[in-house]
């Protein structure tokens, strides 16, 4: 693993573990469980992207960018529901959840706005990762 890659691992640790701290303080249906908690579902929400990413990423390469090399339309194509799905499973836990688990939480105004600033949060530190780490971008 390149210095370059884990300095990108940190630094999405560090703003998922951030994002869900803030998610605790905004969302909680109980009083706020403190920062190892946001520490373990920032580890947790990093871990469910390592999977997504492993899955998507080779759909990705081998579905698609083998045979025409052109990966942004594809790649928001598929990673925005990916991330909705991601940050939605973040929100299963009581504490990231002002209602509970729903894929759509249009009933709760706070729940729908944090899922969308993970996402947010998401292709920002990609674009940290294509910059720094791949020294390009997709398109």
């Amino acid at each position: 693993m390149s210095l370059k890659f884990a300095a990108y691992a940190i630094i999405k640790f560090i703003l998922y573990f951030i994002w869900c701290y803030i998610g605790i303080r905004c969302l909680a249906r109980r009083p706020p469980t403190g920062r190892w908690r946001a520490a373990s579902l920032g580890v947790f929400r990093l871990m469910i992207g390592v999977g997504f990413g492993a899955l998507l990423g080779g759909f990705l390469h081998f579905g698609h960018g083998a045979r025409n090399g052109n990966y942004s339309g594809l790649y928001f194509a598929v990673l925005v529901p990916a991330r909705w799905l991601e940050w939605s499973i973040m929100s299963f836990f009581p504490d990231l959840s002002a209602q509970g688990f729903w894929l759509f939480p249009f009933r709760d105004m706070r729940t729908l706005l944090w899922r969308l600033g993970g996402i947010l949060i998401s292709f920002a530190t990609d674009i940290i990762a294509f910059v720094f780490v791949i020294s390009r971008l997709i398109c």
